[in-house]
């Protein structure tokens, strides 16, 4: 009872006091007594008045990414991969109006990805193309390798011909110098006609 009235102060106008708020749940998910899955539990639980406030959503979402930070996830409790993401799908994190809300819904996405590593695509199937790639992005960052594994690898996308095409240039290059090479060796072609068809005046002494 004690802790769904601190929870409620997420949604208090003054940023303080959602702050405090945070702090006092962060405080409790040390005690032993309690511990960071229940406080996890219950942050994870859908959200009955404000239902698509972004202050409490967000603030949810940060004090969850740092349980997940601290803690890690585990299976089975309140703070486990499945617990943060169903959260995120609950109040439609992806897609929120609020920035506040898709920043911190990214940010606790990276967290889970920490724990968990590529096993968090499963839980991006409703992303836009766009956005799925912004995401691989903050996981894999630089790192060619995993956004190749991913299928974000940029050369991944170059058409499978475009070797062949510059094998075609090449090709195309050569003809024109063979053609040239055939304007002055003439019909035969090759070295033995460029030396038959040469004009009397290259004589050599």
């Amino acid at each position: 009872m004690c802790l769904g009235m601190v929870l409620g102060k997420f949604g208090d106008a003054s940023s303080k006091v959602r702050a405090e708020s945070s702090a006092a749940l962060s405080f409790i998910a040390d005690a032993g007594c309690i511990g960071p899955s229940h406080v996890a539990g219950l942050l994870c639980k859908p959200l009955t008045k404000q239902k698509n406030a972004p202050k409490p959503i967000a603030a949810r979402l940060a004090l969850l990414c740092e349980l997940v930070d601290r803690y890690g996830v585990r299976e089975n409790t309140g703070l486990s991969a499945a617990g943060a993401m169903g959260f995120v799908k609950s109040v439609n994190g992806f897609a929120h109006t609020s920035n506040d809300v898709r920043r911190g819904t990214k940010e606790l996405c990276c967290s889970v990805y920490k724990n968990i590593g590529k096993d968090v695509e499963q839980y991006l199937g409703s992303l836009r193309p766009k956005q799925l790639e912004e995401y691989r992005e903050a996981f894999y960052g630089g790192d060619e390798e995993e956004l190749g594994e991913a299928g974000e690898d940029l050369e991944n996308e170059a058409p499978p011909s475009s070797s062949e095409g510059k094998g075609g240039s090449r090709g195309r290059g050569r003809g024109k110098k063979a053609s040239k090479e055939s304007e002055v060796g003439g019909e035969g072609g090759g070295e033995e006609g460029q030396y038959e068809d040469v004009p009397d005046t290259f004589t050599y002494e």
